[in-house]
């Protein structure tokens, strides 16, 4: 796995973990405000949230391999119509 999924699968956990935290009145950082510290962690927990769901997590090796197969098509190694032969050619051999 890729440590750039890794790593923004473990900050919406953290953030998740603390925003939770937080709704129960339980402030984690016992050094900061609980109204700054609500604000904070709403605005992290979204902020997370959303660049989690928007960026391309492939976990998978056929998510993996479906991007390389992407990028090929986008630098022009493949067209759709030789993709389309390879798969025709590929169901055959089931």
């Amino acid at each position: 796995m890729d440590i750039n999924v890794i790593a923004r699968f473990v900050a919406l956990g953290v953030v998740l973990i603390n925003s939770v935290l937080t709704m129960l009145n339980v402030n984690p950082i016992p050094f900061s405000q609980e109204e700054t510290y609500g604000i904070v962690s709403t605005i992290l927990t979204c902020g997370v949230a959303i660049y989690t769901a928007w960026k391309n997590n492939s976990v998978t090796k056929e998510a993996k391999m479906a991007d390389k197969i992407m990028l090929a098509l986008k630098n022009g190694e493949y067209t759709l119509e030789s993709l389309q032969k390879a798969v025709d050619v590929l169901k055959t051999i089931k």
